[in-house]
């Protein structure tokens, strides 16, 4: 979230504050008034229901006058020997000390024995009272002579009856259990007290019937095992009914007597476990300021998100309480928990408040806007308007009038957005409306699939730098501002070709600007704002076909070139057969001896073969580039059928000082193919080889198996059956190996020998293996030359 500050935000954060400082002051106006007592009461006993009883401390134990000592002794109060007489039995147990929650202000005769019991016990405390003028109530003199200390028995109850805290100290006299505690601690190991400036907080540890404690004639009849009393504290007390009645947590009916309340702080002293209040001022007066604070934060979420902030933190600070009252620390709940629920209502209700003034001026603003547009305009326009206004059905037109109004309004406008929708979604363009700062609010299908942007989206941090440079985008942004449409260009990607313009757009502003954390009323209703259009169009089929007119346009250029050279070589080629032919016939027209007849008739011969191989060349390769010739599949074993095929060119290559090695790999099986074509190619290869190897050059054909991979079809490596035609003693340029293939080629300076031919030789081989579904590639380094034809086993066993 981004605080703004200005003079408008500061007084829309004041507003957003003024229910927390309401609450606030409410709340404290409460609490001096001591409302929030009863609450705070009502928590503190909560937090000891919900925790539970603890264990009291076992090194305490109570002698209780209870009634059945009542009914066995007498009435209270008792003569002084009585608890003379306890001293007595107890001595035997020896327990470290006696405190007695009796005030024995009053002289007795039993005094002296009862003096001295004390003194033989060693280890007695006494208590202290005062009485309506706050006066001390002291024990007599020579009882606290006896004693070794005395405490206090002051009891402050809260307004429900209940003893939370004492004071720890009064008129330099500790309270019965803290001296009891700290008498006890001289004898045993030693214990801190806490300040006792400050009250003394009970942490109650359990009903009072949980102590242990026994009876007081139960103890004087020797009935209980004298060592439950050895080295501990032992008080003596009324636990009779009616008798000093006293309100816990865990006692409430029946109350229990005021003995357990210093049992309770002896408990608390010896096990450490005091319970601390966290209860300053300076964290009240935090809350108080925190207040207004959170009622801020709250302002800044919707209702939903306002009221769960409000129950978490609720719950959270009611599981905070819990934690730290099982640590012993007791911190305010009502009060906190108060401020957090009336502040979530109050911002709540306050904002419901607020939104239904902003309604009530937008709904008006919107009627006065938008309706004209939506109805149809007449004659009566102005009068038909009014009377729509107010002919909107409604239960209570006084309080919903402005939502019935709104109702309508959406309606009219939701069917003019739907149709619009619908026509934005077949539209084969793609449209994109931003704001005035560029950011989308409607993107149609189109402009979606091709941009990859979505609505709330920033157009530049689309379109920069993935489609433009920024400085080019600025520029276009400034042609716009001036009212005119921007062509920013035809851009292509991976599949496509996009064409983008910007258009503006000019709408009316809303009378009230919402966002998240604002609510901004416009300047003006009369100022029309500035956005931008982004009109997508998909050129890509437009522009394939533009390509592929500049393509065909190319093509039929270069096919026009390559007849204009095919048609100029042939003509070349075919002519020249028929001069040779014509000046030989003209020669044997001559009346020449025998031996020049025999040599232009040899002549004759020859020019007619090469005009015939020729025509038969070209004609083949026609047929091949027609795919007009049938497919006719026979088996053929190689390793017989080769020999048989090469057979001739044994003759010619002894006849011409030549070798001729042919070697077929056992391992090539019997394959089904073409034979009509792979004859014509190996043939066609072995007389190249022929006709360019010299005297004494050698002639090797190969037929072995490796693999081969189709590039076209994206198989992988596949077994292939090679044929390999090499001859030595010649060699090719390497600048000339590409294009050995051509129709017509002859490499320059490449038949020493004149054997002559027609340059289609390799054109039709190479037709013919691309017809096999091969391949033919060619080195010729070193005065060696070889040619490697590769053909797919899989096709050639088909």
């Amino acid at each position: 979230m981004i605080w703004r500050f200005s003079g408008w935000h500061l007084r829309e954060y004041a507003w957003r504050v003024f229910p927390g400082l309401l609450v606030a002051s409410g709340v404290g106006l409460l609490v001096q008034m001591g409302g929030m007592l009863p609450l705070e009461s009502l928590a503190y006993n909560t937090l000891f229901q919900i925790r539970g009883a603890r264990k009291w401390d076992d090194r305490i134990v109570l002698i209780k006058i209870d009634d059945p000592s009542l009914r066995r002794l007498g009435r209270f109060p008792w003569p002084r020997r009585h608890y003379q007489q306890l001293l007595d039995s107890l001595q035997s147990a020896e327990p470290s000390v006696v405190t007695f929650d009796l005030i024995f202000s009053e002289p007795s005769p039993d005094d002296e024995r009862f003096a001295e019991a004390m003194e033989n016990q060693g280890h007695v405390v006494l208590g202290q009272a005062v009485d309506q003028q706050g006066l001390p109530l002291p024990p007599v003199s020579r009882l606290q002579e006896a004693a070794i200390a005395t405490g206090h028995v002051l009891v402050s109850t809260d307004w429900d009856g209940v003893t939370r805290k004492v004071p720890l100290q009064s008129r330099d006299m500790l309270n019965l259990g803290a001296v009891s505690t700290q008498a006890y601690s001289l004898v045993q190991s030693p214990v801190t007290l806490p300040d006792l400036a400050q009250p003394f907080w009970i942490n109650w540890p359990g009903p009072g019937s949980e102590l242990q404690q026994y009876s007081f004639i139960h103890v004087l009849d020797g009935t209980v095992d004298p060592q439950v009393f050895h080295n501990k504290l032992v008080f003596v007390g009324v636990t009779a009914t009616g008798f000093d009645t006293l309100v816990t947590p865990f006692d409430r009916n029946p109350p229990v007597t005021g003995v357990y309340l210093h049992a309770a702080i002896a408990s608390n002293l010896l096990q450490q476990n005091v319970l601390q209040a966290d209860q300053k001022p300076k964290w009240i007066i935090w809350l108080f300021l925190a207040t207004p604070l959170f009622g801020l934060f709250l302002s800044a979420w919707r209702t939903e998100a306002q009221l769960a902030i409000g129950t978490f933190t609720y719950l959270g600070w009611l599981g905070l309480a819990y934690f730290l009252f099982l640590k012993n620390i007791w911190i305010l709940i009502a009060l906190p928990t108060s401020l957090i629920i009336i502040t979530t209502i109050c911002v709540v209700l306050w904002e419901r408040i607020r939104m239904n003034f902003y309604l009530q001026n937008q709904v008006s603003q919107l009627w006065k806007r938008y309706l004209p547009d939506l109805l149809t305009q007449g004659p009566n326009f102005q009068q038909n308007l009014h009377q729509q206004r107010f002919r909107i059905p409604c239960a209570h037109p006084t309080s919903l009038q402005t939502v019935a109004q709104l109702t309508y309004l959406a309606e009219m406008l939701g069917r003019s957005q739907s149709t619009q929708s619908a026509i934005a979604e077949h539209l084969s363009l793609g449209l994109v409306a931003t704001d005035a700062e560029g950011k989308i609010w409607f993107c149609n299908p189109i402009a979606i699939h091709h941009l990859n942007l979505k609505q709330n989206d920033w157009l530049e941090k689309v379109l920069v730098p993935n489609w433009f440079q920024a400085e080019y985008w600025q520029a276009a942004l400034q042609v716009l501002k001036q009212d005119e449409t921007v062509f920013l260009g035809t851009l292509e990607r991976a599949s496509y070709c996009l064409s983008l313009r910007l258009e503006p757009l000019h709408y009316p502003p809303p009378s009230y600007a919402l966002s998240l954390d604002t609510l901004e009323p416009c300047l003006s209703e009369n100022t029309m704002q500035f956005g931008m259009l982004l009109v997508v169009e998909d050129v890509t089929l437009q522009q394939q076909v533009q390509a592929n007119l500049v393509r065909q346009v190319v093509e039929l250029d270069k096919l026009a070139a390559l007849k204009d050279d095919f048609l100029s070589t042939v003509s070349h080629e075919l002519r020249t057969p028929i001069v040779n032919m014509r000046l030989a016939i003209e020669m044997l027209q001559m009346n020449l001896d025998e031996a020049k007849h025999r040599q232009y008739l040899k002549i004759l011969e020859q020019e007619c073969v090469r005009e015939q191989e020729l025509i038969n060349d070209l004609l083949d390769l026609q047929c091949l580039e027609a795919a007009q010739e049938s497919t006719e599949l026979v088996s053929l074993e190689i390793q017989h059928w080769l020999p048989d095929l090469l057979e001739p060119f044994q003759a010619r290559t002894t006849s011409q000082q030549q070798r001729l090695f042919i070697e077929v790999n056992s391992h090539v099986p019997v394959i089904v193919t073409e034979e009509k074509s792979l004859r014509r190619i190996l043939m066609e290869l072995v007389n190249n080889a022929c006709k360019y190897t010299p005297p004494l050059g050698q002639i090797e054909v190969y037929v072995t198996l490796s693999s081969f991979h189709q590039i076209a079809s994206g198989a992988d490596d596949i077994p292939s059956i090679d044929f390999i035609v090499s001859n030595l003693g010649s060699e090719i340029p390497a600048e000339e190996l590409t294009k050995i293939f051509n129709k017509f080629y002859r490499v320059p300076a490449g038949d020493p020998w004149e054997q002559g031919g027609t340059g289609l030789g390799l054109a039709l081989v190479e037709r013919l293996i691309e017809r096999l579904e091969g391949s033919i590639k060619v080195t010729s380094e070193n005065m060696k030359t070889v040619f490697t034809v590769k053909l797919p086993l899989q096709r050639a066993a088909s």
